[in-house]
């Protein structure tokens, strides 16, 4: 189950629109932006989300998180789940 979402994203990259409407997206860090993305791979502390925006509410909560590098989205034709890439794994 999805969590509230507390804090900014900080390096919004990638996204993808389900057919409801629902946007799916990854946060690569919570940490640093794209100006120092690097310093998330040298601390290797995994900070990236997977986070999600319902538009019939507003509201934006954490699918996944401690992910390292977030850095992807896809949804398969049916979407019946969410595809997300880890860089630094």
């Amino acid at each position: 189950m999805c969590r509230p979402f507390r804090s900014a994203a900080r390096f919004a990259d990638a996204a993808i629109e389900a057919s409801d409407g629902t946007v799916y997206f990854s946060d690569v860090s919570t940490r640093f932006g794209f100006d120092r993305w690097f310093y998330d791979f040298l601390e290797s502390r995994a900070t990236g989300r997977l986070l999600r925006y319902d538009p019939r509410n507003g509201e934006t909560s954490v699918v996944l998180d401690r992910l390292s590098c977030a850095n992807g989205v896809a949804l398969p034709r049916d979407e019946t789940f969410v595809v997300v890439c880890e860089t630094w794994r």
